[in-house]
């Protein structure tokens, strides 16, 4: 029995969140333990590790439209080849701030593509049947990734010193790009499943499974109805609450139970870009990303000012009374995007 090509790519787009998330948090990791060595002040440390999401923040809209143009396979190759030698070549010196700034830049306007690219592939191979499966999956290796590398790299930092990380993220992502490039290829419409019709009918029954989603790349892309739609802002609010709903961090049990329950939102409304707009599904990411971006910034500046807040009032930071606020935040955000799915989102294909 052959083995769907479909599945390969799904598998290498888990493998790719993972690599990434890794890479994330191996930063974090290793510029933490150089840069207290040295006594960098938390001020410089914060504008260094922030540097990351101000250039993603910046590149998901972009992202979009060049997986759009140039397909996702390439954007994603790009891409992964581009962070991987920032990592490479960038040595991880606190005192040299002004080239770590650039360097985290670039490294997250490159990895700002790689959603959108993703999220263009995945609409082109998979059949609307197994997309919440396969978009579950791929984003399951963000977590997976980020699990793994506050497991591994602290060793790794103790014995082999913080540069050992950046070596290592460069190994991993080379890697994935030189399998992307072996196993990866444009999408044709016969991957699909056979199904038992006429050959002519076969053929349109296949392109309507797959949403039709193998659009020419000097298509016009409807920027105002995406700006303008219902259903794209129901996507945007509840990435934007995911995200937020991220930052606070409280016992591990809340915090575990509450994450589960993220997941499972998550799984909806991350397929739903591809169900509304299959041929434009990088386009809709790249827009609701920004949100989400967006959100972990404001989200961490915004709980840091009401802890402020609470402590200037000589409030107690260990008692759990001064987080609720913190808390209730994103619970009732949560609460306002779902209300706002299920009254405007939508199932069906609405961009041709």
């Amino acid at each position: 029995m052959k083995f769907p090509k479909r599945y390969v790519i799904v598998l290498l787009t888990f493998i790719c969140t993972n690599v990434c998330y890794i890479e994330r948090v191996g930063f974090s990791i290793a510029y933490t333990v150089a840069a207290d060595a040295i006594g960098v002040n938390q001020a410089n440390k914060g504008m260094i590790l922030s540097m990351f999401y101000y250039g993603y923040v910046l590149s998901q809209i972009p992202g979009g439209w060049a997986a759009q143009r140039i397909g996702g396979r390439r954007v994603l190759l790009m891409s992964f080849v581009l962070w991987s030698l920032i990592c490479g070549l960038i040595p991880l010196d606190p005192n040299r701030e002004v080239i770590l700034i650039l360097s985290r830049l670039f490294v997250g306007v490159a990895q700002g593509f790689i959603f959108p690219a993703i999220h263009t592939v995945l609409a082109q191979w998979v059949p609307p049947q197994e997309r919440s499966r396969s978009v579950s999956l791929t984003t399951s290796g963000m977590y997976l990734g980020a699990a793994g590398g506050m497991l591994f790299f602290p060793s790794l930092v103790k014995h082999m010193g913080p540069q050992s990380v950046f070596f290592v993220e460069a190994v991993l992502g080379v890697a994935w790009s030189v399998i992307w490039l072996k196993f990866s290829s444009e999408p044709p419409r016969i991957d699909l499943p056979k199904v038992s019709m006429p050959k002519v009918a076969s053929r349109e029954k296949i392109k309507a499974q797959a949403g039709g989603v193998v659009a020419p790349r000097t298509v016009k892309i409807p920027w105002r109805r995406i700006i303008f739609s219902l259903p794209v802002w129901a996507i945007v609010v509840n990435n934007f609450t995911f995200h937020y709903a991220l930052t606070p961090s409280g016992t591990v049990l809340c915090s575990s139970i509450s994450l589960g329950f993220l997941a499972l939102g998550r799984a909806g409304f991350a397929v739903n870009h591809m169900d509304v707009a299959p041929k434009f599904a990088g386009i809709v990411m790249g827009v609701s990303n920004t949100a989400g971006t967006l959100a972990g910034i404001v989200g961490v500046g915004l709980t840091g000012n009401i802890l402020e807040g609470a402590k200037a009032s000589n409030m107690d930071l260990t008692n759990s009374e001064t987080w609720k606020t913190v808390f209730f935040v994103p619970g009732y955000l949560c609460i306002f995007s779902s209300v706002i799915f299920l009254i405007f989102s939508t199932g069906e294909k609405i961009f041709e």
